[in-house]
């Protein structure tokens, strides 16, 4: 076992990218789930108050996946 101090830089950055491509992962599928329930709320007038919501939570979601490709780029 090594303490974080003897892990190098490189070894930091390849694990931070590691990180951020598994949270973009999450946040793709979540997103599928977002449009699933966006497309399961417009088939009633009764849920509009959820369909904001999930609307609200879909550009949430987009734009945490942008900040995400930007810091892989």
């Amino acid at each position: 076992n090594r303490d974080m101090d003897t892990v190098t830089e490189n070894e930091k950055r390849r694990l931070g990218q590691k990180l951020l491509e598994i949270e973009r992962t999450g946040l793709l599928s979540y997103g599928k789930y977002l449009n699933e329930q966006l497309e399961y709320a417009s088939k009633s007038e009764s849920r509009n108050a959820y369909k904001k919501y999930i609307q609200k939570q879909i550009e949430a979601n987009e734009k945490k996946i942008v900040k995400i490709d930007e810091k892989l780029k």
